[in-house]
């Protein structure tokens, strides 16, 4: 067949086509697969809600933080907090912070699979580089609520309530339950990490884990902007006092308060699904 009378067949092949497709349109669609069942939708979301409820998850617990630490936060003690999360004044061999670590780029965990500690090239992020850790840092958002902290849960309230010091606070020797005098796990968590030898202290420095924070807590009061801080939330720095560590482990608690974010898609979904249930424990 040439060229020429190609082109002429196809407007025909094309009619025939045509009537084969008008045929099929013609013809009434029976459906190959089950219809959507419009209760299965119902019955998934009734199941969800009661699972939620008999969780005692209400999608409220960002609302509790101040009710369950019977005051409302310390917004000058958490920016003196905020500043010395990021401050490697913090670590003995001055390279390293707590967002080395506990990065605001990675949610406040580690973007790295084991975290790097001292002798980091001073990058936060992907690309940071040096001596591995044993383990990826956790983040701390929401930590406020955690009744054991880390990832072997090696840091714990006795009473399974960060905010309830009754019972006392767990620790591995050589601190034990000689924190129990913080009034929030997190503060008394805030000892550990400038003593770790791979995290901040190194293994140049001479001394125990009292020796290591005393050097901090000096170096920290030597900073008078430090100490001006600290004197207007503390009368006692105020009126000459140095800053111990103390002071400082709960200004970084108090900034870890503010990392509150219990909003995701599942807390919105509880308050849309069920109203407040005032026999729910919050």
């Amino acid at each position: 067949m040439s060229f020429s009378s190609r082109l002429r067949s196809i407007p025909a092949i094309l009619a025939v086509a045509g009537v084969g497709f008008a045929a099929c349109a013609d013809e009434p669609q029976t459906p190959t697969g089950p219809g959507p069942d419009e209760n299965i939708g119902v019955e998934l979301d009734q199941q969800l809600t009661a699972k939620l409820v008999s969780s005692e998850m209400t999608g409220r617990i960002e609302e509790t933080l101040e009710a369950r630490l019977g005051r409302p936060v310390d917004d000058q003690l958490a920016e003196v907090g905020r500043l010395l999360f990021f401050d490697p004044v913090l670590s003995i061999t001055e390279d390293n912070s707590c967002s080395g670590c506990h990065g605001p780029n990675a949610s406040f965990n580690d973007s790295q699979s084991i975290s790097v500690g001292i002798e980091n090239n001073g990058v936060v992020g992907p690309g940071r580089a040096g001596p591995r850790n044993l383990r990826r840092a956790p983040t701390v958002i929401n930590s406020a609520f955690y009744p054991k902290l880390m990832w072997d849960g090696r840091f714990q309230s006795h009473a399974l309530d960060p905010f309830d010091n009754s019972s006392g606070f767990g620790f591995p020797q050589p601190e034990g339950n000689s924190l129990s005098n913080l009034d929030h796990l997190l503060a008394a968590q805030a000892f550990t990490p400038v003593v770790a030898r791979e995290e901040m202290a190194g293994f140049d420095v001479q001394g125990d884990n009292d020796a290591i924070r005393s050097v901090i807590e000096q170096r920290v009061d030597g900073i008078a902007e430090y100490r001006a801080s600290f004197a207007e939330v503390y009368p006692a720095i105020a009126a000459g006092a140095p800053i111990e560590y103390r002071h400082i482990a709960e200004a970084l608690a108090e900034f870890q308060f503010t990392l509150v974010r219990a909003n995701a898609p599942v807390d919105q979904g509880r308050l849309l699904r069920v109203p407040h249930h005032p026999g729910l424990l919050e």
